[in-house]
Formats: structure tokens, C-alpha cells, sequence
């Protein structure tokens, strides 16, 4: 049986860098292009590594 991990980043925005205006009681919100934050790389990494193991890689 497999689990599943559901990981969110409250206050980080589609391109998972930070958002500069939110628009209360929307969905709408402002963010400037930007590097991902450092800390959700290292958990893309992570997740990559894993599975890469799984895979027989």
C-alpha cells in the first residue's frame, strides 16, 4: 500500500517564490517572478531522491 504526502507553503504563490499582496476574500493575489524559496527546493530534492530509489536509479 502506498501514502500519500500532501505539502503546502502558505504564502508562496504558483512559482512557489513569495507573494507580495494578497486580496482579502478572493483568490486573487500579486506575485513578483522571483527563485524559488530554498526550502521547497530542498524538499523537490528530497522527493526527486526518494523515488529516484524506488525506481532502481
Amino acid at each position: 500500500m502506498h501514502t500519500c504526502t500532501l505539502i503546502t507553503y502558505p504564502g508562496l504563490g504558483h512559482q512557489l517564490s513569495p507573494l507580495i499582496a494578497i486580496f482579502p476574500g478572493s483568490s486573487m493575489f500579486l506575485q513578483k517572478p522571483s527563485p524559488m524559496s530554498e526550502y521547497v527546493l530542498a524538499d523537490l530534492y528530497e522527493w526527486l531522491e526518494a523515488h529516484s530509489r524506488l525506481a532502481g536509479n
